[in-house]
């Protein structure tokens, strides 16, 4: 799921998220907050143009530490 932050339950396949423990109450909750959809979309864009730097720097998926960007400094240590 990429846009939690907008994607409606009616289009959900709920049976795939059924190891998450009341995932519509959590889904909801999440939508309702300002915050942390606003925290989310800035995640997205960011792996959005990471990836786009990628592309463009021609770097292979399994040497995404060579890109020096903030978000990769934690899983890349």
């Amino acid at each position: 799921m990429r846009f939690p932050d907008s994607i409606q339950m009616e289009e959900l396949n709920l049976q795939k998220f059924s190891w998450i423990d009341e995932f519509e109450m959590q889904l909801i909750e999440f939508q309702s907050s300002s915050v942390w959809k606003q925290k989310f979309i800035d995640l997205r864009v960011d792996l959005d143009n990471n990836e786009k730097t990628r592309l463009e720097k021609g770097i292979q998926k399994t040497n995404y530490c060579g890109l020096g960007m903030p978000f990769l400094k934690v899983f890349c240590a």
